[in-house]
């Protein structure tokens, strides 16, 4: 009986000192997983800003505010020119 009593004196010990790892672990990845959920968190709204930020610089009435102010004008035809390359295939 002595053995039997070690053995499971034993597998006791051995289940307590996985079940202790096995906590940690888990609240490494909970530590981990909440760290990621900020990062996503952060990512998503420096996103948004980011659109945000695309929308007013691609804003039409902006864009020809900007370029009235510096002096620039659309192309009309009399100030365009049309080039040529020479040997195109799409061209002959």
């Amino acid at each position: 009986m002595n053995k039997w009593n070690a053995l499971l004196l034993l597998a006791a010990l051995a289940s307590g000192l996985m079940l202790i790892t096995v906590r940690n672990q888990t609240r490494d990845h909970f530590a981990q997983l909440n760290t990621a959920q900020q990062e996503m968190v952060n990512l998503q709204e420096e996103y948004e800003v980011l659109r945000i930020r695309q929308a007013e610089l691609t804003n039409a009435i902006r864009i020809r505010a900007l370029a009235q102010k510096q002096g620039l004008h659309p192309p009309t035809l009399a100030n365009s020119r049309l080039i040529r390359e020479h040997g195109n295939a799409d061209t002959q």
